[in-house]
């Protein structure tokens, strides 16, 4: 509600304003904070002794991430950090890793 002044300073007037739409209030519940370390043993496609891999993880939410690929190797080391903000109707929804 929006008090304005009338004609005279003795007069006031009360104006409503009502907002046409409202957006839904999303709340920040918390960070997930991922960091891939290292992986072992990685077998290539076709009996290859040595891959490119990388890692790929997921959100219920859709919202995705990928590491860099390590080129020609079997024992990939990343050491990278992934953050997610994690908003309060999303808590309860599992993520994945690929």
């Amino acid at each position: 509600m929006l008090a304005t002044q009338g004609s005279s300073p003795e007069t006031p007037t009360t104006t409503t304003i009502t907002p046409t739409t409202t957006a839904p209030a999303i709340i920040t519940h918390g960070i997930l904070s991922i960091t891939l370390v290292k992986a072992r043993e990685i077998m290539g496609r076709q009996g290859k002794n040595k891959s490119d891999p990388f890692c790929l993880f997921e959100l219920s939410t859709g919202e995705q991430r990928h590491s860099t690929s390590q080129m020609k190797t079997s024992y990939p080391q990343w050491n990278e950090e992934f953050t997610y903000k994690i908003k309060a109707r999303d808590t309860d929804k599992p993520f994945s890793l690929k």
